[in-house]
């Protein structure tokens, strides 16, 4: 069978070939025929079927949400198996497909291009065919040499994992390495008791801002290195991932970076709302040179839980040359709300130092410096306030508490 214009010659392969050019193939509209086909009585496994041969080159797939421009398929039958050779914008390189139930999946991908999702703001596992199963995924080792993700960040890529029966499938490990980044993955999918996706996560970086720019959020940090990790977990399919059903817990470590200014979008204002930037234009002292122009820390620490959108923030602290800050309490990432506890304290140690040398010479700036790491740092301590921010992020109600 041809698609497009028509041949001039008749295909080789025994058995049914497709082959020419076709402008749109909606693969989410073929999974519900596929779904429709496998619930009917007596109906023959769609692996069975006669066709030895495939090799078209569609304009656009439309799959997962997503517009994949320029994906040409030249797929066959070897025994029990599917030899597939990719190419186009979109995809690159070769796969292989053992069939069975549910079968084995490798390959070797010269690149891979994920685009942006054709309906941003539509929940996900929002498509109209029946939900995906752990147990019908199959086993999987592919690899891709490089791989860009929507936001533009690149990298090696390596996914492995395991059917394990019994409705379970196993991520072994899924690696992305860029030229600053490293990130790394494993967790189960599973079907019962309950359907449940399970996830730990760790991220090595060099330059934070980068590394954001990289997923889609330019311009919320500049540089900044360290690592986080943690867990997160959801309800239902792996397509099932929403803000409101996923919990988890995220330790972070940065050191050696700088939050931008006021940004909009529900990230930005989230950043913006951890780094203060509030504070200077609702409080009567002058911390406008601290927080609007972007707080530039030394070493940031997070603890933060992760709860149906609800994050508590533990030991959030973040040190630099203009002031110390720890913050705690919880925000509704939905509601896009906040109650938090901050404290502040003005970095005056070098400062106080220098005029104690001016005023009192030598010994009693050496003195001074050595008084306050004795005591740990009494002149920041002195000057420390608290304050409570609540209320809508877009206009917080920040109030003074005094000293900490």
């Amino acid at each position: 069978m041809w698609l497009g214009k028509a041949g001039t010659h008749l295909p080789l392969d025994p058995g049914f070939s497709v082959e020419g050019a076709w402008p749109l193939l909606d693969l989410g509209a073929w999974q519900r025929y596929l779904d429709r086909w496998s619930q009917k009585a007596g109906a023959a496994p769609i692996s069975e079927s006669k066709v030895g041969h495939v090799n078209v080159t569609f304009g656009t797939v439309s799959w997962a949400g997503r517009l994949w421009p320029d994906v040409g398929i030249d797929a066959r039958v070897e025994g029990k198996q599917w030899l597939i050779r990719t190419r186009g914008r979109s995809i690159a390189g070769d796969l292989i497909r053992v069939q069975g139930e549910p079968g084995r999946l490798e390959g070797h991908l010269v690149h891979l291009v994920i685009p942006a999702s054709s309906h941003p703001d539509a929940p996900a596992g929002a498509e109209n065919h029946t939900p995906a199963l752990a147990a019908q995924m199959p086993t999987m080792d592919l690899q891709v040499e490089h791989l860009t993700l929507p936001g533009g960040l690149e990298g090696h890529a390596h996914l492995v994992g395991t059917q394990e029966g019994a409705g379970v499938w196993h991520l072994q490990t899924l690696t992305l390495v860029s030229q600053e980044t490293q990130i790394q993955m494993e967790g189960v999918w599973q079907d019962q008791p309950k359907p449940q996706n399970h996830y730990q996560w760790d991220v090595k970086t060099e330059d934070l801002g980068n590394f954001l720019t990289g997923l889609g959020y330019p311009g919320l940090v500049a540089r900044g290195n360290g690592e986080g990790h943690g867990h997160i977990q959801w309800p239902g399919a792996l397509e099932d991932f929403s803000l409101t059903g996923v919990s988890g817990h995220a330790s972070l470590n940065l050191k050696d970076g700088q939050f931008s200014k006021v940004q909009t979008g529900g990230l930005g204002r989230l950043i913006s709302l951890f780094s203060l930037q509030t504070l200077p234009r609702r409080i009567t002292l002058d911390f406008n040179d601290v927080f609007s122009a972007g707080f530039a820390f030394d070493h940031l620490t997070a603890d933060l839980a992760l709860d149906h959108s609800r994050l508590d923030t533990r030991d959030f602290e973040m040190a630099g040359p203009a002031a110390h800050v720890k913050l705690f309490g919880k925000v509704d990432l939905a509601n896009e709300t906040s109650d938090l506890t901050a404290q502040v304290a003005p970095s005056v140690e070098d400062s106080v130092t220098l005029a104690s040398t001016v005023v009192g010479g030598p010994v009693v700036g050496a003195a001074s410096w050595v008084l306050q790491k004795i005591l740990g740092n009494p002149f920041d301590q002195a000057l420390s306030y608290a304050y409570t921010i609540q209320g809508p992020w877009d206009d917080p109600r920040i109030q003074s508490v005094g000293h900490p």
